[in-house]
């Protein structure tokens, strides 16, 4: 009869139970480094979902009230919990969280930290290339002349980083949804191509991180609206622009209107896909993209600042 339920959304559900359980250990023990620094990556981790909801368009105002007070928590928490946190982060390989934690110490710490280095060796790309950020970003502030090799060389990684498009052809013409494929690749894309409705939506689920899905409007086997129905239904694909083959492009649009982001009829109308792309990225491509663009800034100013950027020249070259 002493119970008293606490609404909590799904979304955060998991963390919320994880500080429950970092703040009982405090009460066991309230000097637990390990303890502060569990709640801290705890809140680190719910400003990374909160974030990744907002972007993907979704009403993230009921939990304002976790982003505020995580805010709050993990600076009196303390440098030495959110480094800790980095730490777990990396050897857990949750890089989302971890990169939350390599920006909020860029703005901590005065200089390198264990949990910066850490990051900076392990096996992710996007971990290592945040870290590095951040040290930079803290070598420029605090004037240091010291820059680690390992740093320059990962600032370099990040900048010259390919960020490939994927795009899907499902089309049973084989010849011109091959030319499709290939008109994409072309353009810098990694493009499959299957010639079945049935074996396109299959298989879209083993595809992560399609950015864009070119359908033909007639099919050997399924019609074009059952296509698009499957691809709404699912949560990984219903946001993922669809661009139409249709051999009459008007009567097209009056049917399928807002269900598909364009309409093309060939290979040689790729600026119609590309018209697309440039409206959207995949969200990783996006995180790929952003960090690439502060990891130049940084670049730049500590080239400003005299410092030995050699290193990253040739992921500089790679990116012009």
């Amino acid at each position: 009869d002493g119970l008293v339920a606490t609404p909590c959304s799904l979304h955060v559900y998991a963390d919320e139970l994880s500080k429950n359980a970092y703040h009982g250990a405090l009460r066991v023990d309230s000097k637990s480094l390990e303890a502060s620094a569990g709640i801290a990556r705890a809140y680190l981790s719910q400003q990374s979902t909160i974030a990744g909801l907002s972007e993907q368009g979704a009403d993230v105002e009921n939990l304002s009230i976790q982003l505020a007070e995580g805010t709050l928590a993990v600076h009196a928490l303390g440098r030495d919990a959110v480094d800790l946190s980095l730490a777990m982060c990396t050897e857990a390989n949750d890089s989302a969280t971890g990169a939350v934690a390599c920006r909020l110490l860029a703005h901590m710490a005065t200089e390198g930290t264990p949990g910066l280095t850490a990051a900076l060796n392990s096996g992710d790309g996007a971990l290592r290339s945040e870290a590095a950020v951040a040290m930079g970003q803290i070598a420029h502030r605090e004037k240091s002349s010291g820059l680690g090799g390992a740093v320059v060389a990962s600032l370099g990684e990040a900048i010259g980083r390919e960020v490939l498009r994927i795009a899907v052809v499902i089309d049973s013409d084989d010849e011109r949804g091959a030319a499709i494929a290939e008109a994409l690749t072309g353009g810098g894309m990694l493009a499959h191509h299957w010639n079945s409705g049935a074996s396109g939506v299959a298989l879209l689920h083993r595809v992560p991180g399609v950015d864009v899905i070119v359908l033909a409007e007639t099919l050997d086997d399924l019609t074009a609206d059952q296509v698009l129905d499957e691809i709404a239904r699912d949560d990984r694909t219903a946001n993922v622009p669809v661009v139409l083959v249709a051999a009459d492009v008007e009567t097209a649009s009056d049917n399928y209107g807002d269900r598909c982001a364009a309409f093309m009829t060939g290979a040689a109308e790729l600026s119609v896909v590309e018209g697309v792309l440039s409206a959207t990225l995949n969200d990783d491509r996006a995180r790929a993209n952003d960090v690439a663009a502060r990891a130049a800034g940084v670049v730049v100013k500590l080239a400003n600042a005299g410092c030995d950027l050699s290193g990253a020249l040739a992921g500089v070259a790679a990116a012009i």
